[in-house]
This record gives structure tokens, sequence and C-alpha cells, in this order.
């Protein structure tokens, strides 16, 4: 693993801290030896625990935190381009997740017999509905009944698998099934491989490096064992900006949403009690710092057609888009003129040989 995949690395610690993409970069590369997984791993841990617990940036690099609990979400997003050993240091805790909300392994532990997959018959394996989901930990683990089971294989009594898989992991092979979508299996390879691999890749930075991870390891898995001959699921990845807006918080160090605050001469107060309320960074929209803005009441006074236009428009494609309703006014009053230009034109006789060629310099401009 070189300095040519920090941006995968940084695409975790941006999204744990908020941190530009430069900042994440510098953090996660500074002093760290690439041949070293341990260190690969303790570093990104150790930025995304520090911003969690309030410290400086300057203070990252004086703390030491144990790898082993580093995060499967944030331990996963290096296998992407890592090397064979650091795919070793990571695999524990790569794709497994303790939750009852995501897909279950189908493996049975046989005191006897050893893992077991669940037979064919048995399938799919379905979670239960009566989870315990107010005390930490695997609710799975805990749940009275659904882990005992029989063992396929000796009838022992044995205990189902009780990890389950990232959501990515489950949706990580659907460009298959679009390409041949047969009855009686999951693809057929022939027509796969006719179409794979896919030509452009185009996702947000996290999904699309998430999802990407999987697909690829999915991909060369199939690969492996012979039912694919292709290497990369995809020929090219673009990844588009993300949705951000100002964040704001309370007194009390709470979070508060756009919709709770107003602006007060030069001061951000709390649009209810009035009480001093402090802006913070510019980040991605997200539901636990509360900067997203409902769409409904935007799309109700100005229109869908306006909001597209603003958000084509005012920021190429590769780079975050900043939200403002002001420059949602401005993309409205535009949609407004074209649509007073399209309805108010009368009807004529003949050519209008000045339009015409304006209209023709035009497309060969366009090309």
């Amino acid at each position: 693993m070189d300095y040519d995949a920090i941006p995968t690395v940084a695409a975790v610690v941006r999204e744990q801290t908020g941190l530009s993409w430069s900042r994440a970069k510098k953090l996660c590369a500074d002093g760290v030896d690439f041949s070293q997984p341990e260190q690969i791993v303790k570093r990104a841990r150790t930025v995304c625990e520090a911003f969690a617990s309030g410290k400086s940036p300057a203070n990252v690099h004086e703390m030491t935190l144990d790898h082993s609990a580093f995060s499967p979400r944030q331990a996963a997003i290096f296998m992407a381009d890592a090397s064979e050993p650091i795919i070793q240091e990571c695999t524990k805790c790569g794709a497994l997740i303790d939750t009852a909300d995501e897909e279950p392994l189908a493996l049975i532990h046989c005191p006897n017999c050893g893992a077991v997959p669940v037979p064919r018959d048995r399938l799919p394996v379905v979670l239960p509905e009566d989870v315990d989901f107010e005390k930490p930990g695997n609710p799975l683990e805990r749940h009275p009944t659904w882990k005992h089971v029989d063992c396929p294989s000796c009838d022992a009594r044995a205990m189902r698998e009780t990890d389950t898989l990232d959501t990515f992991v489950d949706s990580s092979w659907y460009f298959m099934r679009f390409a041949s979508q047969p009855k009686d299996q999951p693809f057929d390879r022939s027509e796969v491989e006719a179409w794979l691999p896919v030509a452009q890749y185009i996702g947000g930075v996290e999904h699309a490096i998430l999802h990407l991870l999987y697909a690829r390891f999915w991909t060369r898995a199939l690969k492996q064992i012979g039912r694919l001959s292709i290497d990369e699921p995809f020929n090219g990845l673009f990844t588009q900006g993300m949705v951000t807006h100002e964040t704001y918080r309370a007194g009390d160090g709470s979070w508060l949403s756009p919709d709770e605050v107003r602006k007060d001469g030069d001061d951000w107060v709390h649009f209810e009690s009035g009480h001093p309320v402090t802006p913070g960074r510019v980040e991605k929209m997200s539901k636990s710092k509360r900067n997203t803005v409902d769409p409904e009441p935007i799309l109700a006074k100005y229109g869908a057609d306006a909001v597209r236009w603003f958000m084509l428009s005012d920021s190429p494609p590769e780079r975050d888009l900043e939200w403002s309703e002001a420059s949602i006014e401005g993309a409205a009053r535009f949609v407004q003129r074209v649509w007073r230009l399209a309805s108010g034109a009368g009807t004529g006789e003949g050519v209008d040989q000045a339009l015409e060629r304006k209209l023709h310099r035009t497309i060969a401009a366009v090309g």
C-alpha cells in the first residue's frame, strides 16, 4: 500500500471527523510506514477517535490506541487498495458486524463438526423480530432461542453464527444480475462476461468506495473459484461531491437544525428562544449533526426544476455542493425566464436568418 491509496483511507477519516480532504490525507500519511498494517490501522483509528473525543489535530500523533478495537466500517475501507499483509490484518473486522438488522451468515457452529453451512433447503436464514436493541452488544448473541439449533450433519446441539454481513456486501454483485437474469441461477457466466466490466462507476465518495471494496471482493472471489474470468468489476470510478450545510450548536452543545436558527444582525440565535447559537463548520449533511434540509418546503416554494438546476449548475460534479437557498432563488428566476420565453413566443412566417445562424453556431460549438 502506497500514497496512492491514501484517498481511500482518508475517505473514512474525513467522514468521521469532518476534516478537509487535504487535512485528512496529511494526518493519515505523515510518519506512517505503509509496509506495516498495524501502523495504518492504528493511525486512522487514532485520528477518528481523537476528533470524536474533542482533541485537536496537534495532539493526534501523541495518542496511542489499540488497533484491535478498530471499527468494521473504518477497517474494511483499507482492503480496497491494500496489499496481502494489510488484508490479513484487517479481514478479522472487515465485513462482519454485530447487529441484528443486516444479512445473516448461513453458518452453524457445531462442537463436533466445526463450522457447517446451513443446508440449501433451510435457506434463507431469517433473523428474529423480537430483538432487544436497548442494551449494548450483539442482540442476536443475547436472543434466548434464535441462535440455538441442531447441527445439520450430526444432530448435536449447535449455535448459529450471530455476526452479520454489512449491507454493502449484500448489494455488491447486483451489476452482474443486471447483465444476466436467469431463473435458475444467480447469473449466466457467458452473458456477464460479454457485458462486464462496467465502463464507469459513479457514486458518492463514501458509498462508492465502500461498495467498490465489496464489489471487487466478490468479483475476485468468483474468479478464484472459477465462476468468472474478469479481474475487476469497473473500469472507471468517479466520486461525486457531497451536499453540505453549515452546522449549528446550542449553548448546551446540542446540534440544531437550520430550521431552528435565524440570523440576528451578525449573530445566530435560536428561532424560538432567542438564545445565542454557535455556527460551526460547513459539513456533509448528516442526521447526527442535524444539518439536513427538508426538501418538501423547498420544492413547494421553488419547484423541482429550480432545485435540479441549482444542483447541476452551482458546482462541478466532483466537488462538494454547499446548500444555499439564495442560489436556489437565482435558479428559480432563471427557470421562470425560460418559461416566459417559451410560453410567450408568438407565431410567424418565414425564416429568421440571424436566428438560424445563431442556432447553428451554437450547435457547432456544443459539438
